[in-house]
């Protein structure tokens, strides 16, 4: 295979020609969000009927009493980071479902959901440990809330810009946690690494999961009966598509 600029021969699993820079067609291809998109709701809406009554629980039993929580804490940044920690958990242990989160043949059942629970403790390291970062970014950008002085409001567009892109960056680590077992430390590290060169395409997925809970919470919690299994979904599919350009080796 060539470079279409210099002509230079490049690898199948190259995302950029090593000579000119010039980036190759997996990222407008193998490697793009918008394919990624594509390819998940076309797998997910034959089978959407498989997840509706465990995203209907989570809605009841996680979702809503996680949106109350958090606008009854909102002027608590320890309240808030503790709701995140104990609540996030229970929807993040869906990525370790065994044999994947997509199989078209077995709806996902109450009673297998309650067996992923064993994985809790580790997407609960990992939520603290975005907790963490995002309560080191606020302090270096506001010095709150351990302190409460004027600070320049352009740290506003800082900590918005440094949020987005940490968001950008963490998209595989739950298919790293699951699928490679690596510690939530170890899976986000590799994640940075790993992911540089399709950073902007995790950034789009992270925009689509964005709509989807935006989605959720302008249909009243309703609309996260379908865009809960479509998030974990988009993701997954993600991961794996940057397992099958060898990204992570």
């Amino acid at each position: 295979m060539k470079c279409k600029k210099c002509k230079s021969e490049i690898n199948e699993f190259d995302i950029f020609c090593k000579k000119c820079g010039t980036p190759t067609e997996l990222l407008s291809k193998g490697l793009s969000s918008k394919e990624n998109k594509k390819k998940t709701s076309e797998e997910l809406s034959p089978i959407r009927n498989n997840y509706y009554s465990l995203s209907m629980f989570l809605t009841i039993t996680i979702i809503f009493p996680m949106i109350i929580s958090l606008y009854l804490a909102r002027n608590s940044h320890l309240l808030i980071s503790a709701i995140s920690i104990i609540f996030l958990p229970f929807i993040l242990v869906l990525f370790s479902r065994k044999g994947g989160f997509l199989q078209k043949q077995n709806k996902f059942t109450l009673k297998e959901y309650f067996g992923l629970l064993s994985n809790y403790p580790k997407f609960m390291l990992f939520i603290f440990y975005n907790v963490l970062y995002f309560y080191v970014l606020t302090l270096i950008c506001t010095a709150r809330p351990i302190l409460n002085y004027a600070y320049d409001p352009i740290l506003n567009l800082v900590w918005l810009v440094m949020t987005f892109y940490w968001f950008a960056i963490i998209i595989p680590a739950p298919g790293l946690i699951v699928h490679k077992n690596y510690s939530p430390f170890k899976a986000i590290i590799e994640s940075y690494k790993k992911g540089k060169e399709t950073r902007w395409q995790q950034f789009f997925t992270f925009v689509r999961i964005v709509i989807d809970i935006l989605f959720g919470i302008v249909t009243l919690g309703f609309g996260f009966m379908i865009s809960i299994p479509h998030m974990i979904l988009l993701v997954d599919n993600y991961y794996q598509r940057m397992v099958k350009y060898r990204l992570f080796e």
